[in-house]
């Protein structure tokens, strides 16, 4: 049964091969009933991310892919500890209508798996799963209260997580989802100079790759990226190793934007329609929507060709908002409102705020009311995470 389990690791990402192996693990299991230690199945994952945008790799195959990575959670949940196939072929689902578009319902699955307690390592790595994909959704759902809800979970997760693969991993999505609402050279190079700093693991090359791109162009160094793109070669037709298609895409939009931006009309546009011809046939979306302010120019001139509009069409239907409440210089606190927040910091309640300042709960409880309207959150999670976005910037 092991050397099964681990034949099929050998064989990822290729999930037709990797489930003949699964499932004779499955069969063995019957006669030993005894399942392996659940470190096995993080060869199975790969990482803390989506499954489909780990194994997703053709066009035209997502529903495939879709439906073999849930027999392949079938069988592992059969013959390695703590899965929860249910669970997982969920995370699927919500994957599927997030890249789709569906993103309502992604929304509605991620955020069962975020927001609940963590008491296995099952529901942690599931919630890793969820926190991956949650704040771009809502984003693009407009939801900046929940945004905050959602990346205020990234240090909980930080502290759950043991392994250190998977710490990297959760810096990296962090970053990611950051350089998604912030526009701040000067944060975006100092966030460039963390990332260096970061441990490099090879399942997580592409990760890294995207989010190395986009610091560099929020810190408006669009030639140095295509110039490092074009000593990769980055093609359409190499999307061998590790990068998945939605990973590959990304990449390729974020070359056509510095392109662009450096007066490569021509070459932007082609790497665009690259990027459309993978997407069009599954309706990926999403990955267009993340950056369709940067692509106005070239998606309207690409309206043009018939192949493309509907595409386009449906990519236009979104709009991945940014969330910029947080700029410390606009926001004035009075002197009991900066005490109340540190208190605030410290996980006191309204009533031990109270006792300490010598005041009324009630009057603890509306100077709160207004430190909230001035940071424009709805609780304490919201206020935590604002408060902790200023420190980092």
């Amino acid at each position: 049964m092991m050397m099964n389990i681990l034949q099929a690791i050998s064989l990822a990402p290729n999930l037709k091969e990797m489930i003949p192996y699964c499932q004779k693990a499955q069969e063995l299991y019957k006669d030993v009933k005894i399942k392996l230690p659940r470190e096995y199945f993080y060869g199975i994952a790969r990482a803390i991310g989506g499954p489909l945008n780990i194994y997703d790799r053709l066009e035209g195959k997502l529903v495939d892919c879709c439906r073999q990575l849930k027999i392949l959670y079938d069988c592992c949940a059969t013959c390695i500890q703590d899965v929860d196939a249910i669970s997982w072929k969920e995370t699927v689902d919500g994957e599927y209508a997030y890249l789709t578009g569906n993103v309502e319902l992604a929304e509605l699955i991620f955020s069962k798996f975020l927001y609940r307690d963590y008491r296995s390592r099952d529901e942690v790595h599931l919630a890793c799963v969820a926190f991956s994909l949650l704040p771009v959704i809502c984003l693009i759902r407009g939801n900046r209260e929940h945004y905050r809800m959602a990346m205020a979970k990234y240090q909980v997760l930080k502290e759950k997580i043991t392994y250190p693969q998977w710490k990297t991993a959760l810096e990296l999505l962090h970053l990611y989802t950051m350089c998604m609402t912030m526009n701040s050279a000067v944060w975006a190079e100092k966030e460039f100079k963390n990332l260096a700093t970061l441990p490099r693991y090879v399942v997580q090359a592409p990760l890294y790759r995207i989010v190395h791109h986009l610091l560099l162009l929020i810190m408006g160094k669009a030639l140095i990226l295509a110039m490092e793109c074009h000593q990769e070669e980055l093609s359409s037709s190499n999307m061998m190793g590790y990068s998945s298609r939605r990973s590959h895409m990304e990449e390729g939009i974020l070359l056509a934007v510095a392109e662009y931006r450096i007066g490569n009309k021509k070459k932007a546009e082609l790497l665009v329609r690259e990027q459309l011809k993978l997407a069009q046939p599954d309706q990926m979306v999403i990955p267009f929507v993340m950056y369709q302010t940067q692509l106005d120019f070239l998606l309207n001139r690409l309206l043009k060709s018939s192949a493309y509009t509907a595409c386009i069409e449906r990519i236009r239907k979104y709009t991945l908002e940014k969330d910029d409440y947080y700029q410390p210089n606009t926001i004035v606190l009075t002197p009991r409102e900066r005490t109340i927040i540190e208190c605030i910091r410290q996980g006191m309640s309204n009533k031990e705020i109270a006792n300490q300042l010598m005041l009324a709960e009630v009057t603890v409880k509306k100077n709160i009311g207004q430190i909230f309207k001035k940071y424009d959150v709805h609780n304490r999670t919201g206020l935590l995470y604002v408060l902790q976005m200023e420190k980092n910037r």
